[in-house]
């Protein structure tokens, strides 16, 4: 009975190291497959089998059997993309894929935005995550679905301007401001009948621009002048173009004379932070051209009641005049030119007009125990008692791992150890072999005795 017990265990331990270089196979194969995880099969000695002896009773292994395949998380490197919806997650977690009503697991980030904003895997299958409702993100996990529509245009209401002005002054032997004639007392009315943009830019002490947007979207040229009256007193002056100025009844600015859209004054104390502020719309009625009717904000420091605005800010010391901050607050129309993803999986979507707005983010899956999932076809796993359920949630938080942009994971196999490991497996193989080839050679001698 021994010998057939001798050919049944060198069978088993054919068949196992057989499963071991399937594996090995299997791994090496998939040596280039994005978030591949290599595997390992495990074994397990096989019916222990009572033999009476006289000593008692002992047991005597009957050859071996396939215990688990277990599938390797470790991870594997980074390779640069770039294509910013290639994804890879640095730590623990999984992108979550939803084929109609079944969801599986991934670490293989290549996904593409389609043409109905949801986001996709070469499969097909959706990439789940939240989504952004009314500009507010959704707590609610779903498939992942971008807005691609163009975001519409906002005109300019409030304009912020942090800056230095110079203390450094020249005057005259009667103690007077050396300068050419103030454009202060210049009339800024946006007709031929008052100064020139040109003039004016050569009259002013300092000056600054930038765009701001009427309600069309369309863009304007407006330049803050400032001039300096006093040992720590300033006038400024907001100026825009003549000939995009509409005056109401079909009366119109003339192109490059200055209008001033809003003017004031501004005081320093000896430490040269401003101590007040004075700020006042033009009296005459306008807007641009076709458009609504324009109010501005100007954030400069102070406001009318000397108190510190939430942006902007002025000041005085010696050197040159610099400006260290100028924003504003409009834009025109944008289309979606790109997205990025940030490391907490937030999708940002860049717009042709300079903006950016969090369009959803992606979610990562964790598992209690991860070496519990179920391989399925496609580099997917699948949650099993094993495994525990999905925890979703924000990448970099409770665990879960950072997702990087315009990456991709590669596969953890690692060819040397996979080779080391092959080789061990051969030669179980031919030791197997072996021992089937002599239990059987034996047999055969005592068939012949008999």
């Amino acid at each position: 009975m021994s010998l057939f017990s001798a050919l049944s265990i060198g069978a088993s331990g054919l068949g196992a190291s057989s499963i071991a270089i399937s594996v090995i196979g299997d791994n090496v194969a998939n040596i280039n497959t994005t978030g591949f995880k290599s595997a390992r099969p495990t074994f397990a000695v096989q019916f222990p089998h009572p033999q009476g002896t006289l000593g008692g009773v002992a047991q005597m292994g009957q050859g071996v059997t396939l215990d688990n395949i277990a599938s390797m998380f470790t991870q594997g490197s980074l390779q640069a993309t770039e294509s910013a919806l290639d994804l890879a997650i640095t730590g623990k977690g999984f992108f979550e894929v939803k084929d109609n009503e079944q969801n599986f697991y991934t670490r293989d980030g290549t996904f593409y935005l389609q043409n109905d904003g949801f986001i996709k895997n070469s499969l097909g299958m959706r990439l789940q995550g939240f989504n952004v409702y009314n500009n507010e993100l959704s707590t609610t996990l779903t498939d992942l679905e971008l807005s691609t529509a163009p975001i519409e245009q906002k005109p300019t209401d409030e304009i912020s301007l942090s800056a230095i002005l110079s203390a450094d002054a020249v005057w005259d032997e009667d103690g007077d401001l050396v300068a050419d004639t103030p454009y202060t007392n210049a009339t800024k009315d946006g007709t031929s009948g008052g100064t020139t943009i040109e003039e004016l830019s050569t009259t002013a002490d300092f000056a600054t621009s930038t765009v701001v947007y009427d309600s069309l979207g369309i863009p304007h040229d407006l330049t803050i002048y400032f001039e300096r009256t006093g040992d720590n007193d300033w006038n400024w002056s907001a100026v825009v173009d003549g000939g995009e100025i509409d005056f109401g009844g079909g009366v119109y600015g003339d192109e490059g004379y200055a209008m001033e859209v809003q003017s004031g004054s501004m005081s320093f104390d000896t430490d040269g932070q401003q101590s007040a502020f004075t700020s006042a719309a033009t009296g005459t009625a306008w807007n641009f051209t076709g458009a609504s009717a324009t109010t501005l904000d100007f954030q400069l420091g102070l406001d009318t009641a000397g108190v510190e605005t939430e942006a902007g800010g002025i000041r005085m010391a010696g050197g040159t005049s610099t400006v260290t901050a100028l924003d504003q607050n409009g834009f025109g129309v944008g289309n979606l030119s790109n997205v990025m993803v940030e490391r907490d999986g937030s999708i940002i979507g860049i717009y042709s007009n300079g903006e950016e707005l969090v369009l959803g983010q992606v979610a990562v899956a964790l598992f209690g125990a991860e070496s519990g999932l179920e391989r399925q076809g496609g580099n997917l796993y699948r949650a099993t008692r094993n495994s525990g359920p999905a925890a979703m949630g924000v990448a970099d938080t409770a665990g879960r791992g950072s997702i990087s942009s315009y990456a991709l994971e590669k596969s953890n196999v690692e060819l040397e150890d996979q080779f080391v490991v092959m080789i061990e497996a051969q030669r179980a193989y031919q030791g197997n072999a072996r021992i089937v080839n002599s239990a059987n050679e034996t047999l055969q001698e005592l068939v012949n005795l008999i």
